[in-house]
């Protein structure tokens, strides 16, 4: 509601257990933001905590999220550029 009330954007984090499919909210959410006076297209939805999961990923598209936010682990280059490099086929195979 606060998100609705005074800000342009929801930040749900998607590794939180309850949200564990954040797109279950989205009705809801895009309803409090039209009972509240606003066009729910007007606030942006971007998901924290996103797994590795192209079909989660590209569900969120489907539903409107704006934008994904991955998080990495602090490791060294032989585990994080490996990480990248997948995150970076899931965008690609998103995109098409």
């Amino acid at each position: 509601r606060r998100a609705i009330r005074y800000g342009n954007g929801w930040i749900p984090n998607a590794s939180r257990s309850h949200y564990a499919d954040v797109t279950e909210f989205l009705p809801g959410f895009r309803e409090m933001a039209t009972s509240a006076g606003r066009d729910p297209a007007s606030i942006s939805v971007t998901i924290w905590g996103v797994p590795e999961d192209l079909d989660r990923i590209k569900r969120y598209r489907e539903q409107g999220i704006d934008r994904v936010v991955v998080s990495l682990p602090s490791e060294d280059r032989n585990k994080i550029l490996p990480a990248l490099d997948r995150w970076a086929d899931l965008i690609r195979k998103t995109a098409n």
